[in-house]
């Protein structure tokens, strides 16, 4: 059995073991550049903020006239998610 200075010695030289792993790791982890946000991604594809805000506003209108404009898809649609939802439910 081993004692207890052998297993503090032990225990200290593996302490110097992760140290010195974690300070190789650091150093050849390469610099990551700052993340692109979504407002980059959207420009890139030529749309700015104030276009998206334009399409979700006309979304939101054209939602919002579904039930008159076409009431039997509007049925079928609620239809389909009440059965969706139920049979999810169920699990």
């Amino acid at each position: 059995m081993a004692t207890k200075a052998e297993l503090e010695a032990e225990l200290a030289e593996l302490r110097k073991q992760i140290a010195d792993r974690d300070a190789k790791d650091a150093a050849a982890k390469p610099q990551t550049a700052p993340q692109a946000t979504l407002t980059d991604y959207l420009e890139s594809y030529g749309l700015d903020q104030q276009e998206i805000e334009a399409l979700l506003e006309q979304i939101g209108t054209e939602l919002g006239n579904l039930p008159k404009t076409k009431p039997l898809l509007t049925l079928l649609g609620a239809f389909g998610v009440g059965v969706l939802l139920g049979r999810l439910s169920h699990r």
